[in-house]
C-alpha cells in the first residue's frame, strides 16, 4: 500500500516538469524554425518524442495505481454485452487491422464491470497489436469446479516461454518485442491485478509464431476481492 501511494504521488510530481520541457522543446524549435532534417531539429523532436513516452509511462503507472481504490463493487454481469461493449470501443483498431473476432457464448459471472472492460480490452488489444497476419481473435468459455475460464486465443507472433518472458510479461513496464511494436509495456500487468482484484488466475500458452491464448479463472464467488 505504502509503494502504491509513492508511485502515485511520484507520478503526479513528475507530469509538470515533463510537460514543462515538451513544451519548451517545441517552442525552441518553433523559434528557431529549424529545418527538420537539421541535428538540433532531430534533436529537440527526441526530446519532445521522450517526454511524450514519459507521459504516457506516467499515466499507465496512475491507471495501475488507481485500480481497486475506488469502491469495487460485484455484480452478476453477463459478459457477452461487456465485452460486445470492448469491441465498440475499439472497432476502429479492429478495422485497421482487417481482424476477425469469434466469440462463443459467454457466461453470467460475478464481476466488477469497469475492471474486467479494462481486462478484455488490454487481452484484444495485444491480440491485435503482436499480430503478423491478418488477426483472428477467439473468444470463448468453460466452466469448472473452480469457476468460469475465458480464454482469449490469437494466431500472432507467439510468446517465447522458453527464455526471459514467460511470467515477466506480467510485471510493469515489461514489453514484448519492444523495437518492432509500440506500448509503454504496463497493459499485461493491469490484467494480473485485475485478476487478482477478483481473486482469480491468469496464464498462458503459447508457440512461437503459431499464435498465443490466455486464459482467465474467475471463481464462483468473487465477493470479498
Amino acid at each position: 500500500a505504502e509503494l502504491e501511494k509513492f508511485a502515485w504521488m511520484a507520478a503526479h510530481d513528475l507530469k509538470e516538469p515533463i510537460r514543462t520541457m515538451t513544451t519548451y522543446a517545441h517552442l525552441v524549435a518553433d523559434e528557431l524554425a529549424l529545418p527538420p532534417d537539421s541535428d538540433v531539429g532531430a534533436m529537440l523532436s527526441f526530446m519532445t518524442q521522450a517526454g511524450l513516452r514519459a507521459t504516457e509511462r506516467i499515466q499507465d503507472v496512475l491507471a495501475y495505481s488507481s485500480l481497486g481504490k475506488k469502491e469495487f463493487s460485484i455484480e452478476p454481469t453477463n459478459l457477452n454485452d461487456l465485452l460486445k461493449k470492448v469491441l465498440d470501443d475499439i472497432k476502429q483498431s479492429i478495422s485497421e487491422k482487417k481482424a476477425e473476432v469469434k466469440v462463443k457464448d459467454l457466461p453470467i459471472v460475478d464481476v466488477n464491470r469497469s475492471t474486467v472492460m479494462l481486462l478484455f480490452q488490454n487481452l484484444i488489444s495485444n491480440a491485435l497489436k503482436f499480430s503478423s497476419e491478418t488477426p483472428v481473435i477467439e473468444v470463448s468459455s468453460s466452466e469448472t469446479s473452480a469457476g468460469f475460464i475465458v480464454a482469449i486465443k490469437d494466431n500472432g507472433i507467439g510468446i517465447d516461454e522458453d527464455k526471459e518472458h514467460g511470467e515477466k510479461i506480467f510485471d510493469m513496464f515489461s514489453r514484448l518485442e519492444p523495437n518492432r511494436y509500440p506500448g509503454t509495456g504496463i497493459g499485461l500487468a493491469i490484467c494480473k491485478k485485475v485478476v487478482e482484484l477478483h481473486r482469480g488466475r491468469i496464464w498462458f500458452d503459447s508457440k512461437m509464431g503459431e499464435g498465443t491464448t490466455f486464459y482467465v479463472q474467475f471463481p464462483v464467488d468473487a465477493e470479498g476481492a
